[in-house]
């Protein structure tokens, strides 16, 4: 239940900076704890993308080690 109360609070930060890499990230990962593998994969490309936009090397490498 908890996990699903995190989607919906990242949902609503996107919402509001919707450039926000973590909360694409963190999205990401709480949708894979819930199974929803597919939809993490999504927030967690999103997330690399936005991460390579803002040149942050360290959260790419983060994000590269959550999607394999």
């Amino acid at each position: 239940r908890r996990y699903l109360e995190a989607v919906s609070d990242y949902d609503e930060v996107i919402r509001l900076s919707p450039n926000d890499a973590n909360a694409y990230r963190s999205r990401g990962k709480t949708k894979k704890e819930l199974g929803r593998v597919e939809e993490a994969k999504l927030d967690l490309r999103k997330a690399f993308d936005l991460a390579e936009m803002a040149g942050n090397e360290e959260l790419k490498a983060e994000i590269i080690k959550e999607l394999s």
